[in-house]
């Protein structure tokens, strides 16, 4: 009898730590040291292959291995409504970015939070494959667009104000940041 009751504990102990495993939401925060600031925007125009304004219609989120201790990974399908410097061959391009949700699971940079699909933004992309690319300095190279004015990431999310801080705009509008950096 008393060997039978250790069994029910011991499956019973088992079945609620695989289910607080997988149900129990979980939220893991990186570091990163960004391994180049840009002086200003002048610069990331430069070195940027694409830049433009656009959203984030869709994403999915990934492991590169099946061990749940590896980063994910996220990339996202961008409709880039506008283009501003280069060239695309689609209407639709992919961003990938270091992060994202699986399941209960979040993990995100602390100074460079999840792109939110459907928020209009002006990006500094730079093309690591055909059609895919990554953002220059992650929260550097993006700035969101709200009721038509331009705001680094730093301006919103305050954990990432000092990555972004020689990069703020002040809420101009799109229309004057563009024909200010974009002649």
């Amino acid at each position: 009898m008393m060997k039978k009751m250790y069994l029910i504990i011991i499956g019973a102990a088992l079945i609620a730590s695989i289910l607080y495993i997988n149900y129990y939401p979980r939220e893991r925060v990186m570091d990163v040291s960004w391994t180049y600031a840009y002086k200003d925007i002048n610069e990331m125009t430069e070195k940027a292959d694409l830049v433009i304004v656009g959203k984030a219609i869709s994403s999915i989120s990934y492991r590169e291995s099946a061990d749940p201790f590896t980063s994910i990974w996220t990339d996202y399908t961008v409709r880039g409504d506008k283009v501003i410097k280069g060239k695309v061959d689609e209407p639709n391009i992919i961003l990938h970015q270091t992060g994202g949700k699986i399941g209960s699971e979040t993990q995100y940079i602390r100074d460079d939070p999840l792109i939110e699909e459907g928020t209009t933004m002006l990006l500094f992309l730079k093309q690591y494959e055909p059609n895919k690319y990554y953002i220059l300095g992650g929260p550097q190279g993006r700035f969101v667009v709200e009721q038509g004015k331009v705001y680094s990431i730093g301006e919103l999310y305050a954990p990432a104000s000092a990555t972004t801080i020689r990069l703020h705009t002040k809420g101009i509008a799109l229309e004057n940041f563009l024909s200010n950096f974009f002649k």
